[in-house]
């Protein structure tokens, strides 16, 4: 597998050297290595722990591993890798890649190759135990001593790329203070429900405020009124004929005869 050597050339020589040595300061790289027999073949497992011990997080770290030659002649030997590792040189080199490792946290790496160790030579097994981080970039928390403003009704986040203070309104409803909810990140009054008597006798009430239309009578009620208006117009019909025809008569009876000489 190839690896990206352009990322690995994003500096001069001295400049990575120096920054590979105090990237080493904050980052600790160990190396676990066992040789083990398995039916006729003796294999040697390697195990590779990357922890920060720094108070940052990094990104885009590559841990460098330089195998002797004397211990591995070519990368094509190691197998059973695990992802992301990628063979630099076949003579051999090889890296893993870590895009981010955070405060206190560790990632761990493994390989294999079929090779026993007890024929190698302890000092050639030290010097490779030694493998060490070459690139990396410190994430700075911008963040670090910003307080962002408190609002009632906005929750705050700081970018700690930036800085900057975010803000995202709560959820409408949310209570602010009493009789008060939140409305678009804003702290309003509470508007309170009006709650319509369920008495029919005032909802017919207020049905007549509003210029509905008045109550039905009921039905006995309606004939009865019936009764009376027919007794009313029955009795003035009766007087006025009675009276009227009367005083009409005697008009008629007090009327001289024409033609009539004292």
């Amino acid at each position: 597998v190839g690896f990206p050597l352009t990322r690995l050339k994003t500096a001069e020589k001295e400049s990575a050297k120096t920054k590979a040595i105090s990237l080493n300061l904050k980052i600790k790289v160990s190396k676990e290595i066992k040789t083990y027999k398995k039916g006729s073949d003796v294999n040697t497992w390697v195990k590779i722990t990357i922890t920060n011990e720094d108070t940052e997080k990094y990104e885009d770290l590559v841990i460098m591993d330089v195998i002797p030659k004397e211990i591995l002649v070519n990368v094509n030997g190691i197998k059973n890798a695990s992802v992301g590792y990628s063979a630099i040189l076949e003579d051999p080199v090889i890296a893993f890649e870590i895009d981010e490792l955070g405060k206190d946290a560790s990632k761990t790496f493994e390989y294999m190759f079929k090779k026993n160790l007890s024929t190698i030579s302890a000092s050639d097994v030290n010097k490779w135990k030694a493998s060490f981080a070459f690139a990396g970039e410190e994430v700075i928390d911008l963040c670090k001593g910003v307080t962002c403003t408190v609002k009632v009704c906005q929750t705050a986040t700081c970018d700690s790329k930036t800085g900057k203070c975010n803000y995202a309104n709560k959820t409408d409803g949310a209570s602010c203070g009493t009789n008060k909810e939140c409305k678009k990140g804003k702290c309003v009054a509470k508007v309170q429900d009006v709650k319509v008597p369920k008495d029919e006798n005032i909802a017919e009430d207020l049905n007549i405020a509003n210029g509905s239309e008045l109550p039905q009578l009921p039905l006995t009620e309606i004939a009865i009124a019936i009764v009376l208006l027919i007794l009313a117009v029955a009795g003035f019909w009766f007087v006025k004929n009675k009276f009227g025809n009367g005083e009409n008569s005697e008009q008629e009876t007090e009327q001289p005869n024409e033609g009539f000489n004292p």
